[in-house]
């Protein structure tokens, strides 16, 4: 009679301990579904062809993963894609990626879900874009993309104004030096 009962006890275990792991998997499932928009949003990535483009470490294919992962529901996943972003397209506020143009509207869709930490981390990409996509700085290879980039961060205006009066005060800095940075050509 003791071993049966220790041998329904031990079942009893078993199946909470399943249970409860499998409820756990769907609430992480659950929590990551509203920023990954089921497998639209990375398909859509996907399709564009990155190894046509070009990032500060050579053939852009990687932007494609990275920028699935900045769409990620875990913050810390997405903050590492967006440093890895900034440094391949935006490297170090100096040089602007081609691989930014078909970049930027998946990082403005991004955006507009975004939790302030990630908002801050994409403003600075934007920033970087905003910077270094000014025509002093284009070149016979670069000037088509570069003009198409900057006009697409220009059209943002309205985002970047409202950014401007956000309550995060890193969010309001960083959308003020980004219309600063294309105000001199927004007229």
């Amino acid at each position: 009679m003791a071993v049966a009962f220790t041998i329904t006890i031990a079942v009893v275990l078993v199946i909470v301990t399943v249970l409860l792991a499998n409820e756990a998997h769907r609430e992480k499932d659950a929590e990551m579904a509203p920023a990954q928009s089921g497998t639209e949003f990375a398909k859509r990535v996907r399709s564009v062809r990155w190894r046509d483009y070009d990032t500060a470490y050579g053939n852009a294919i990687v932007v494609a993963d990275q920028i699935v992962r900045l769409n990620s529901a875990d913050l810390e996943t997405a903050k590492n894609a967006a440093n890895e972003l900034w440094g391949g397209l935006c490297h170090q506020l100096a040089y602007v990626s081609s691989a930014a143009l078909p970049a930027a509207p998946f990082f403005l869709e991004v955006l507009g879900s975004a939790k302030e930490d990630l908002v801050v981390e994409i403003m600075d990409i934007f920033l970087g874009f905003a910077n270094c996509s000014h025509p002093r700085l284009s070149t016979a290879e670069n000037e088509q993309w570069m003009a198409e980039l900057r006009q697409l961060l220009i059209q943002e205006l309205p985002r970047w104004q409202e950014l401007k009066l956000h309550r995060n005060e890193e969010i309001r800095d960083v959308a003020g030096l980004v219309i600063e940075s294309l105000s001199e050509t927004a007229t």
